[in-house]
């Protein structure tokens, strides 16, 4: 086998083993929740340890065969019904998928050095199923077997699915220069052509709304991938706490699906280390001493809506405010409302508590969730209902390949401004001095500081538009205005990277192709408004 097929195999291994611990540690902490179905969970766990175990094999890596051997063997032991699935059973195969985790990159590295942590989980499985040795489990014999495939599943890099998707943005590309040339002709030919080009037109629209489709995966998996979490956290504070879900088969790109573990985690750890409260506080309030997180998502047009509700204390405004004023975030005379009060958690080291928790503080790590959103072309915001519990809401883009734009122009250049960044249009009124980069302007009966993209990439040209067209964006929740030369129209943008040379360019974070073939850049509205704000109080 030469190098590259064996890679190959690597891959699928590494693909398929994490799906399979996904599988049993999903079942296990089901087991613990509805013992009434314990038999059909028993075999899935048994079914994702067999499926470990021929993989592990077929590569030769015989120290994740054994210890998949030994969770076969234990798990033999309860599907026979000599061996209850008490809460310490649970916890040593939870126990194994962890090790597993640490283990693979290692085999796969070509580690060959035995793993002591395994040695100990082995024995304490022998234990635990009736006696038998660590010996006894080491020299068991190596299978070459196979997993078993349920259902036919084509697993696709999204590197190749991106450049499928940026094949079409060519041919849409070569399309419009096609359109471009059949318009210099005149009469029946003309008719004949455009009949033919927009047939064209119309597939490959379709042809990028599937590949679109063929990044997007159910986000139950991830959802279903906290309850491990959840069952943890909910054991080591002391608070007894179910995960529920809803609407768990809304499609999301693969992409962000990866993305949003970071925040789910933090904002799971925070709720139940100080959002619930302890059981005897909770009975005394008259609510279920059983706490409950939900997880839910909807799509909502071209976004999705990932919500994190808790029915613990809720978030303590005055608190907040209080805490914001002492570090000086907010001034003594100031009355924020409270959407304003609550996206105060969001600032980087910001916290309420006194004490520092194995798990968290309610705040701590927040920064880290902001930052994750604002990385996924997303935003998000807090409610809270005093003693009743809390909501996290995450907006998030269906896709990261494609952006809804407006294409505006400056200085005869084109750029892209993200839709969901867009509060509004207006015209610049003509009294307006347009020698200034920056400064304030008034709009719609408010006072926002402002750029002037022409004045701020230095884009300057013989010919000035008669009137200048200014938009409204947001960035955080805080306004501001770009004045442009002239608005084009709205597009669904192919996203590409910056090259090396432009990665640095202030306030753009991307570029596109237009239909014309010309390359666009698509704006960094968080780094414009920063700029906007900045240059204003300077």
């Amino acid at each position: 086998m030469n190098e590259l097929d064996r890679q190959e195999l690597l891959d699928a291994y590494l693909s398929d083993a994490e799906e399979s611990l996904a599988l049993i540690e999903q079942s296990l902490v089901a087991l613990e929740e509805q013992p009434e179905s314990a038999a059909e969970l028993i075999d899935e766990i048994f079914r994702g340890a067999h499926t470990l175990k021929g993989n592990s094999a077929t590569l030769g890596f015989g120290d994740l065969t054994r210890l998949a051997h030994a969770m076969e063997d234990l798990l033999d032991e309860m599907r026979a019904g000599r061996l209850a699935a008490r809460r310490d059973v649970i916890t040593l195969l939870l126990r194994c998928c962890d090790e597993f985790r640490r283990m693979i990159p290692a085999a796969i590295a070509g580690s060959t050095e035995p793993p002591a942590a395994a040695l100990e989980l082995m024995e304490s499985l022998a234990r635990a199923k009736g006696g038998e040795t660590t010996r006894a489990l080491t020299a068991a014999n190596e299978f070459s077997e196979a997993a078993t495939v349920a259902g036919q599943k084509l697993r696709v890099d999204l590197e190749r699915l991106d450049r499928v998707v940026d094949l079409t943005s060519e041919l849409s590309i070569a399309g419009g220069r096609l359109l471009d040339g059949m318009n210099r002709l005149a009469g029946a030919e003309h008719e004949r052509l455009l009949a033919s080009y927009e047939d064209l037109a119309r597939i490959v629209g379709e042809l990028q709304e599937q590949i679109t489709k063929l990044r997007l995966v159910p986000i139950g998996p991830r959802f279903e991938q906290q309850r491990r979490l959840v069952r943890d956290l909910s054991h080591s504070a002391g608070k007894p706490v179910r995960l529920v879900t809803e609407e768990s088969d809304v499609e999301i790109d693969a992409s962000l699906v990866q993305q949003l573990k970071d925040p789910l985690t933090h904002m799971i750890r925070n709720a139940i280390d100080h959002g619930i409260e302890s059981p005897e506080v909770r009975r005394a309030a008259g609510k279920n001493p059983t706490a409950t997180i939900t997880l839910a998502a909807w799509q909502d047009g071209a976004n999705v809506i990932v919500e994190v509700r808790d029915d613990g204390a809720g978030f303590d405004g005055e608190r907040i405010l209080a805490r914001a004023r002492e570090r000086g975030m907010v001034a003594s005379t100031a009355t924020p409302s409270g959407d304003e009060v609550y996206s105060l958690v969001f600032a980087p080291g910001f916290s309420t508590v006194t004490e520092v928790t194995e798990t968290s503080g309610r705040g701590v790590g927040m920064d880290v969730v902001a930052r994750a959103i604002a990385a996924m072309r997303g935003s998000v915001r807090v409610t809270s209902r005093r003693g009743e519990g809390a909501t996290i809401a995450m907006r998030l883009p269906l896709t990261l390949a494609m952006l809804p734009g407006l294409v505006i122009e400056a200085g005869r250049e084109r750029f892209v401004l993200p839709m969901h960044t867009i509060l509004r249009c207006a015209v610049v009124p003509a009294h307006e001095p347009r020698s200034h980069a920056a400064g304030l302007i008034e709009t719609g009966g408010e006072v926002l500081p402002y750029i002037r993209l022409r004045r701020f990439f230095a884009l300057e040209s013989e010919v000035e538009p008669q009137v200048e067209q200014l938009v409204v964006v947001q960035s955080a929740g805080v306004p501001a205005a770009i004045i442009t030369d002239g608005l084009i129209g709205e597009m669904q943008a192919v996203i590409k990277p910056l090259g090396g040379v432009f990665r640095n360019l202030d306030a753009v974070s991307a570029s596109t192709i237009f239909p014309d073939g010309r390359v666009g850049l698509i704006l960094d509205v968080a780094a414009l408004v920063q700029r906007a704000i900045d240059d204003e109080a300077a």
